[in-house]
């Protein structure tokens, strides 16, 4: 009899655990777990009517966390954005949109992906019935150094089913919240973002809506992160405001071929530091207009080496450059030779991370990296040469009126000759 007592709590046990994954207390939506049968009985979105899946709810929410005994050392900041989807699965073909596969910086970021929950629900003979996402069905994979794949199949997905969503994102934070997208390949009935704003930090917000409109409500908060003020040494919380971007009835977007960015076409909204205020002990300049921006390049390490040092060796600069060339001749000399040996590595971003000295020893570099050489090389042999950042269509429309940092992708260089640009 005592055996049979213990199978049963054994069971007890492992059916509670099932039972709490399923219904995940952790969760901090509060909408989790509330699928209706109305919502399994829907057989098509009421404004996009030939969709094959839409989400129901699309949330998210972005808040500071405490990385270390120092908040502001570093300059990053450590935020914690936690997201939930709510799916309709109207046929077959639209299963596949529940099928996740993340990717994460495992590198310096140190980014994490956690508190994963799935459950799919179904409608079988009038009682809705669960499908629970197990830790076995959720996999990581390494792709690269610093990159990891996390990708997971909700089981039971089939036309009908309602599907839920839940999941949190660790990463470090410079400028840049991460953006948020109304817009998805299927129709949105609400899709909301909360940011847990911190007084002592104030953001660009940079909408582009696309027949939309936004809802914004405003709370106050008080986070658990405890500063002391300058000139005292007794902590005090930081204060701040959350601020929740609602849209409703988002129509999907597709990708097409040979389209501009596709950023053009999406509803989206994103955020960039502009300034510190107290109590935050910070005096670092940030950008907050162009002649912030120039300045804050001008006077970097990295940047006036990529102007400055010229480390071709001279006997190989003898060897292919001669007097009798023209400025254009001898432009387009150095830009050959460079291009010959050295190749792009396929990173981005506008500040170089390399010296010049170490990319052409290792006779590879980012494409800005590269362009920074050439225009050492070219100032050296007398050619006016300038660096400029330039985006492409996958970045977006830039903004004109303030600088926002991921609207550039790389530098070029721009050469004068004879007073005309080249």
């Amino acid at each position: 009899m005592k055996t049979v007592r213990y199978a049963i709590a054994i069971l007890v046990v492992v059916i509670s655990s099932l039972k709490s994954r399923a219904e995940n207390t952790e969760c901090r939506f509060a909408e989790w777990g509330h699928v209706t049968q109305d919502e399994l009985r829907m057989t098509e979105c009421a404004f996009e009517k030939k969709a094959d899946a839409m989400l129901l709810l699309d949330l998210g929410e972005v808040h500071y966390r405490r990385a270390s005994e120092d908040f502001t050392a570093s300059g990053y900041f450590r935020i914690n954005t936690a997201y939930y989807q709510r799916y309709k699965i109207f046929a077959q073909s639209g299963a596949h949109h529940t099928d996740k596969k993340i990717l994460i910086s495992t590198g310096s970021t140190q980014e994490r992906l956690k508190n994963i929950y799935a459950v799919c629900y179904n409608l079988v003979n009038g009682e809705i019935k669960k499908s629970i996402l197990q830790e076995a069905d959720i996999h990581r994979t390494q792709l690269s150094d610093g990159t990891e794949q996390v990708s997971f199949a909700v089981p039971g997905v089939v036309a009908g089913s309602v599907v839920e969503i839940a999941y949190e994102r660790e990463e470090f934070v410079t400028y840049h919240l991460p953006r948020w997208y109304f817009t998805q390949d299927i129709p949105s009935a609400k899709s909301s973002i909360t940011v847990g704003y911190l007084d002592a930090m104030i953001y660009y917000v940079e909408q582009h809506l696309v027949g939309d409109t936004l809802e914004i409500h405003k709370e106050p908060f008080t986070s658990t992160i405890m500063i002391a003020p300058r000139g005292s040494y007794i902590q005090q919380a930081l204060t701040g405001v959350r601020q929740t971007y609602t849209a409703y009835n988002v129509e999907s977007y597709q990708d097409e071929p040979f389209i501009n960015s596709s950023r053009n076409y999406r509803s989206w909204i994103s955020f960039q530091l502009a300034m510190f205020q107290q109590p935050l002990p910070y005096d670092k300049n940030l950008v907050s207009s162009f002649d912030k921006l120039s300045e804050q390049l001008y006077t970097s390490e990295r940047f006036v080496d990529g102007l400055e040092v010229h480390p071709i060796p001279r006997k190989e600069w003898m060897a292919m450059l001669n007097d009798n060339m023209s400025k254009e001749v001898l432009a387009k000399t150095i830009y050959e030779y460079i291009r010959a040996n050295v190749t792009d590595n396929g990173n981005t971003g506008f500040a170089p991370q390399n010296s010049n000295t170490k990319v052409w020893k290792d006779r590879t570099g980012s494409q800005t990296e590269i362009n920074m050489l050439l225009i050492s090389e070219l100032r050296a042999s007398g050619i006016e040469a300038y660096p400029i950042l330039v985006s492409s269509r996958y970045q977006g429309n830039v903004n004109q009126d303030y600088p926002i940092l991921n609207n550039y992708e790389a530098v070029d260089a721009l050469v004068m000759i004879d007073g005309k640009m080249r």
